[in-house]
């Protein structure tokens, strides 16, 4: 495989490791407290515009598609982060074909895009428009390590699978079959 394809495959990797511990730390870690957070993250945003005998209606409305989205949360964060690994593997391909970047450069280079993009800039802005949602994290979550962890994961995870010779090497490099 070469071309694009191959820093594209890099990408799904790294993004599926991604996603699959985000899913495992989601599950057995985040998913005991994330029903309650949540609920307050509701109240919260819901007490600006509603009365408080209406918050309360609505949060009973709306709790059960709260539990859906706790349940389906871990295979959904599978799925966006292979999206987003196939995504970044095709800018990694880019650095590394029309820039001239190595492999390793052109790893790290989007590994530090995804982090800055992903990670970095989501949490400044969270910060500067809604104080008080992050308040409001910060008693069930550590947000700077909730929101940096899964580009930490992800730069690692692409920069190693970029540099590194392993079993995926196979998948890369294989020749098409003759019939």
């Amino acid at each position: 495989m070469n071309g694009y394809g191959r820093h594209v495959l890099h990408g799904l990797i790294a993004g599926l490791a991604t996603g699959l511990l985000m899913g495992l730390l989601t599950v057995f870690i985040l998913t005991p407290s994330m029903e309650a957070l949540m609920e307050e993250l509701v109240k919260h945003q819901l007490s600006k515009t509603l009365p408080p005998n209406e918050v309360g209606e609505a949060l009973e409305v709306i709790k059960g598609s709260i539990k859906i989205a706790v349940f389906i949360a871990p295979i959904a964060q599978v799925i966006q982060y292979i999206l987003l690994g196939a995504l970044f593997g095709l800018v990694k391909g880019l650095l590394n074909t029309k820039l001239r970047l190595s492999e390793a450069s052109s790893a790290i280079a989007v590994g530090a895009l995804y982090v800055l993009l992903l990670s970095i800039a989501p949490l400044v802005v969270l910060f500067k428009l809604e104080p008080g949602v992050v308040e409001v994290i910060s008693r069930y979550f550590n947000p700077y390590l909730i929101t940096l962890t899964p580009g930490a994961v992800f730069a690692v995870t692409i920069t190693l699978v970029s540099i590194v010779k392993g079993p995926w090497t196979r998948v890369i490099e294989a020749k098409p079959r003759e019939v």
